[in-house]
């Protein structure tokens, strides 16, 4: 069968079965055209065999640079596609299985610091991209990404239904993995949004999106989106992106002492772990945690006997009277009576 022609129906399929959300589906098909774009001479579904494939991710990896995650993203497309074929007769079998993948190694989670996304949000509130009007709207979208941690998709994608101001509540549709999610509203976000809320009903827009155009009533665009971010990176002399933001909006909310499940929650990972590996603790935030050690009221017991013991001896009690330092909860017991 024409490889073109399944790929489309496989696409359709994902589609049809909702298996996978719209921005999946786009790497499912921007994957494909890569490789049909490195090997114009594969027709059918019979020519993307193993040694094929091999070779469009060695060369990706040696001629295109590209990296682990790039490649592991790329082998795993090819490989759904084919396992989808095969299962329809259209390939003798999915040759990308037990294919090696690099090691992915420990991403690095770039974020903004807590001084650095208050200066984010100034700077975009003084943004005006096309016209007097966008300033709001600018700095409403910074504000969702780093009060709320939304993907740049699931903001793009957002309707005016979805942002609740009466019970401060965001609802994300059809996120990562097709899952819906509702994420609350901090209040200082819900002023922005208030803000801009009041901005596009004075603009006369009627678009079922959200976040609008200046010039033209429709949703944003991810182009609209990259000139933001273009612009807001030349002000803050920082390389900044979407989910940066989203990163920064995990790592703060950590710093805050939120707790782990309801911030996975919020993210909408399916598996706890996935947060866990997606945040780096802050020294700060590893500080605060130590001091729950219970061990450590002991210390301050004893560091206040101590100095309780200091004081008598320089009122004149003998030194030679001070217990040996206490071994179990009896002894302690022992040594704070005997000073009673």
């Amino acid at each position: 069968m024409d490889i073109r022609e399944a790929h489309s129906l496989f696409l359709q399929y994902l589609a049809a079965n909702e298996t996978e959300s719209r921005e999946t589906n786009r790497n499912h098909r921007s994957t494909m055209q890569r490789y049909l774009s490195y090997a114009p001479g594969t027709r059918t579904t019979a020519d993307l065999t193993r040694v094929a494939v091999e070779q469009f991710l060695i060369w990706g990896r040696l001629e295109r640079h590209w990296a682990p995650s790039t490649h592991h993203s790329h082998l795993k497309h090819l490989s759904k596609f084919c396992e989808w074929a095969a299962e329809r007769g259209l390939t003798s079998s999915n040759p990308c299985v037990g294919m090696k993948r690099p090691p992915l190694g420990e991403p690095a989670r770039s974020r903004l610091t807590r001084d650095q996304a208050l200066w984010a949000l100034d700077v975009a509130g003084r943004l005006r991209c096309d016209g007097a009007r966008t300033s709001h709207r600018n700095q409403a979208i910074i504000a969702t990404f780093i009060f709320a941690g939304l993907r740049k998709s699931e903001l793009l994608n957002l309707e005016v239904g979805d942002v609740d101001l009466d019970t401060n509540t965001i609802a994300v549709r059809a996120g990562k993995g097709n899952k819906d999610r509702l994420v609350p509203m901090a209040p200082r976000l819900k002023l922005y949004l208030e803000a801009y809320l009041k901005e596009r009903r004075a603009s006369g827009a009627r678009s079922s999106r959200f976040f609008v155009g200046s010039r033209v009533d429709r949703g944003l665009s991810e182009v609209t989106v990259k000139r933001l971010f273009e612009r807001l990176r030349r002000h803050l002399d920082i390389r900044v992106y979407p989910h940066m933001l989203r990163h920064t909006f995990a790592t703060l909310m950590l710093e805050g002492g939120c707790d782990i499940y309801s911030l996975s929650r919020m993210m909408g990972h399916r598996r706890i772990s996935t947060t866990t590996i997606y945040l780096d603790a802050t020294v700060e935030h590893l500080r605060g945690a130590i001091t729950k050690h219970p061990l450590n009221f002991e210390v301050l017991d004893a560091r206040a006997a101590a100095h309780e013991s200091g004081s008598r001896v320089r009122t004149g009690r003998s030194s030679d009277s001070v217990p040996a330092t206490p071994r179990s909860p009896r002894e302690l017991d022992a040594y704070r009576s005997s000073w009673c």
